[in-house]
């Protein structure tokens, strides 16, 4: 069992991607949650706390992407990759700090819709012709 999101940001845009491990029998019912939350994400505003404590963490393990030639390399590609400027690395936290709460709620009102999900259900074979 398992739930995590991630943001890849590709060369001509980017991506939102979520996965979830459960069991067959729960799969409707955790779909359902997760569209819950991403109603509830849209309707409801962040806190000022948890806003600092996710600048907090986005700007304070940053620089732990930088700690081996092997992940300065991979950073630098990346960025390089999708066009970003090669002064991002100095100003990405200030970029990060710089977001407000009314930017989330609008971003979160523009992307999370859960009407427009693209939903992959992979299983087990014998447990798929057996249901």
């Amino acid at each position: 069992y398992g739930v995590y999101a991630s943001l890849r940001n590709l060369e001509h845009t980017s991506l939102w991607q979520g996965h979830i491990a459960t069991s067959p029998e729960n799969i409707d019912t955790t779909i359902e949650i997760l569209k819950q939350e991403m109603r509830q994400l849209q309707n409801t505003p962040i806190t000022a706390q948890e806003l600092k404590n996710a600048k907090a963490y986005l700007t304070g393990s940053y620089f732990m992407r930088f700690d081996s030639i092997n992940k300065i390399t991979s950073q630098l590609q990346g960025l390089q990759e999708i066009g970003f400027d090669k002064n991002y690395i100095k100003t990405r936290n200030a970029q990060i700090n710089a977001v407000t709460i009314t930017q989330i709620q609008d971003a979160a009102k523009r992307i999370l819709n859960p009407d427009t999900l693209i939903i992959s259900i992979i299983r087990n074979t014998s447990d798929a012709m057996n249901n």
